[in-house]
């Protein structure tokens, strides 16, 4: 058998490690592992330079000389190789980056955990293949994470069962345990940085051979003490009821402790936090409210809505609040730092129990509370109608003609994986560069996108393709800042946009309710008021719901969105292909339902809806015709279209002299239609056909008219083409020349035609 020797580091010691190997009739190099000394478990990898031990999943580099390690860990198989071992003792594994899932691992609507189909794993084999692997824990597992030496020192007194114990890439040893009955999350604190936490439930853990994100070492299993060599033994409930004893009251204060606030009581922290777009769900624990939210108030990195109750607002029914994260730098946060993060020093006694807005007989419970009242009696502003008729009319300006204004609120609106994103970032690239887009002019000026959602590479792919270099156009990645309504106004000042796409209305915004009306316009109204008065034109993507409706009716949600709103853009799905596209818009014109495509990367205009699909349906009924001659119903029993649509079809083929039609139109004589026979016999010099220029290519001003006027490329049914005079002899008389050049038709030698 061949022989040869690899040169190794050991990961705790950093030293070089001699490896004798053996290829096997696999064709694969074997050894004896350096760490647990099993025989042939280890197996070397030199093209990918890391060696792996399948008894105790050490993994380290590996080289055929002993020298110029490199320090990069080497890319291993982790997802792909190891996910069916974990699902094999009943957990669930996941993908992972760092310490957190790829993938979404909640139901949407229930927010319990999912169970994976074999499709899923599949399919992330093939994507996550080097990712790392994250297990749920569930509600009958248990994982032990003591995190410095305090914490560990407690952990190894609770005298715990034997279990199965795995080292992270860091310091810490993460002990396994089960319970039959699912207990509550813990977490101690011991000093500084120094805690414990009792992980369950709907909470997971990496697991080895995954890489620790910050030392780039692997998890690995104990000697002997893997879940292959151990079973999950059950948690000691006295052990747990020790390190419950250790768990400090959370400190709970008065919502309001000012002077001015002291006679208010009970805060509604639903209507405060969602006054100031926070996004939380609610759940309930013994006799406390628990207000959880998508993201953590402090570090944007805790939360996303991983985990429920990461991050929480607590309420005692004293009224008394809290706040809480069970990440350790979040940990002493209290409901007062909370407070100054959501609304900072801004009163909050409007939104406790027994405010009344200025005094019941005033009667003026919508205005500011601070305000005091004028002689008039009220705070409108009037202004004579004859004044307003006498005042010149401003030209209105647009940052996209005759559909956005320039300053203002606007949708773009459809279901998933439709468009909205697509048409939102080719705008946003015509704006920053004062391109005419889909026909229109654009006015040029700075643009700010916030990619809320969307993959910082797959927005890399679609600039590339638009040719983007240096224009202004800012994008932001990553989910919004838990105060984003408020910092709209300082982002505007200081890119100096004119533009501003945000993508998606929802992870900005975070409506508790979106069908609820006032909701709704509480949210759009401050983003109106920013975008008039900066000058800024505000576009939010939103989902369309699941019904195919009409006027705004698709919009998901209430029609507040439809009202508080400029212009509301509208993209439906046609085909693979193209989209429909059309607008509704309080200045202005409303689009039509117009055809759009992408085309090598960037959206063109086809025409109107009507236009393309008459179009589409002219070489059906030539198709049909050339069976012979057919009346109008009889087209639209072979040819499936709607009879608005052959009627119209019909007309222009008739126009172009494609068709000829025979009869009166009246009772008993109804039109018939039949292909001319020599109708398409013309001269060479004529062959090609003659296409109005397009209007983006010329770069000429131009609207959507101009592409309902210019006709569709590659439609060859849409020519215009010389018609030369039918011969009334016999047709064997016509020209021998050429007799069946450009026709339809073709007369064979027994006088029969063919199609």
């Amino acid at each position: 058998m061949e022989k040869k020797t690899f040169y190794s580091l050991d990961p705790e010691t950093n030293e070089t490690i001699q490896i004798e190997a053996v290829k096997d009739l696999h064709g694969l190099w074997k050894s004896v592992c350096f760490k647990c000394g099993s025989k042939k478990t280890m197996t070397i990898h030199p093209d990918s330079n890391y060696c792996y031990c399948s008894k105790c999943e050490v993994i380290a580099t590996v080289n055929i000389s002993n020298s110029d390690f490199t320090q990069e860990y080497p890319a291993i198989e982790i997802f792909k190789c190891h996910w069916k071992n974990y699902h094999g003792i009943g957990l669930i594994p996941f993908p992972a980056l760092d310490k957190r899932p790829l993938v979404s691992w909640k139901d949407e609507t229930t927010g319990e955990p999912i169970q994976p189909t074999p499709e899923d794993y599949k399919k992330w084999e093939k994507e996550y293949t080097y990712n790392n692997v994250w297990v749920l824990l569930g509600p009958n597992r248990i994982a032990l994470d003591p995190d410095g030496p305090l914490a560990e020192e407690f952990v190894q007194s609770l005298n715990l069962p034997d279990c199965p114990i795995s080292k992270s890439g860091g310091k810490s040893r993460h002990r396994f345990f089960r319970t039959d009955e699912p207990i509550e999350f813990l977490k101690v604190k011991f000093g500084d940085g120094d805690f414990l936490e009792v992980r369950t439930g709907p909470l997971g853990m990496l697991v080895p051979p995954s890489i620790h994100p910050v030392t780039k070492n692997t998890y690995q299993w104990e000697k002997d003490h893997s879940p292959w060599d151990i079973s999950f033994p059950e948690f000691p409930k006295e052990a747990y009821e020790t390190i419950k004893s250790r768990v400090p009251a959370p400190k709970m204060l008065k919502p309001c402790d000012e002077d001015k606030e002291s006679d208010f009581r009970k805060l509604d922290v639903e209507k405060y936090l969602t006054e100031y777009g926070i996004e939380y769900s609610i759940k309930t624990k013994g006799n406390r409210m628990l207000y959880c939210l998508r993201q953590c108030l402090f570090t944007s990195e805790h939360g996303h809505g991983d985990v429920p109750g990461d991050a929480a607002i607590t309420q005692e029914l004293s009224g008394k609040l809290g706040y809480h994260c069970f990440h350790n730098s979040c940990f002493d946060k209290t409901w007062k730092e909370a407070r100054q993060i959501i609304s900072g020093d801004q009163p909050i006694f409007q939104f406790c129990e027994g405010y009344v807005p200025l005094s019941e007989e005033s009667n003026l419970g919508a205005c500011d509370e601070t305000s005091t009242i004028p002689k008039s009696g009220h705070h409108f502003t009037l202004i004579k109608a004859s004044d307003i008729v006498n005042t010149k009319e401003i030209e209105k300006e647009w940052i996209w003609e005759g559909i956005l204004p320039a300053g203002g609120l606007s949708l773009v609106v459809a279901k998933p994986k439709v468009g909205k994103t697509t048409l939102a970032l080719q705008l946003a690239v015509a704006v920053s560069r004062g391109d005419i887009f889909l026909g229109r002019k654009t006015r040029q000026a700075n643009v700010v996108y916030l990619a809320l959602e969307e993959h910082r590479d797959e927005v890399q792919k679609n600039l590339s393709k638009l040719g983007v270099t240096d224009e202004p156009l800012y994008i932001h990645f990553g989910p919004a800042p838990a105060r984003a309504m408020e910092e709209v106004e300082p982002l505007i000042k200081e890119t100096g946009a004119k533009f501003l796409v945000i993508d998606i209305l929802q992870k900005f915004c975070r409506v508790k309710d979106l069908n609820d009306y006032s909701q709704v316009t509480r949210t759009l109204e401050p983003l109106m008021a920013v975008g008039r008065r900066l000058d800024c034109q505000i576009s939010l993507t939103h989902h369309a719901g699941k019904k195919d409706r009409e006027d705004g009716d698709d919009i998901l949600g209430s029609t507040g969105l439809l009202g508080g709103v400029d212009t509301s853009i509208h993209i439906k799905k046609r085909n693979t292909d193209s989209r429909v596209f059309s607008t509704i818009q309080r200045y202005g014109t409303d689009i039509p339902p117009t055809v759009i495509a992408l085309k090598d990367g960037c959206l063109v205009m086809e025409g109107s809806r009507e236009e393309v699909e008459i179009h589409e349906t002219m070489p059906l009924i030539l198709e049909a015709l050339g069976g012979g001659p057919l009346t109008e119903k009889e087209v639209g029993e072979q040819v499936e279209r709607n009879r608005n649509l052959i009627s119209k079809a019909l007309r222009k083929l008739v126009e172009q002299k494609g068709i000829e039609r025979a009869g009166s139109g009246k009772r008993g004589d109804p039109f018939r239609y039949s292909l001319l026979l020599y109708s398409h016999i013309y001269e060479e010099s004529n062959r090609e056909m003659k296409v109005e220029p397009n209007p983006l290519e010329s770069g000429k001003n131009s609207s959507i008219d101009d592409f309902q006027k210019n006709e569709p490329p590659n439609r060859e049914f849409n020519r215009e083409i010389p018609i030369e005079k039918q011969a009334k002899e016999d047709p064997q008389k016509r020209d021998e020349k050429d007799p069946t050049q450009g026709g339809l038709y073709e007369v064979l030698d027994d006088g029969q035609l063919t199609y």
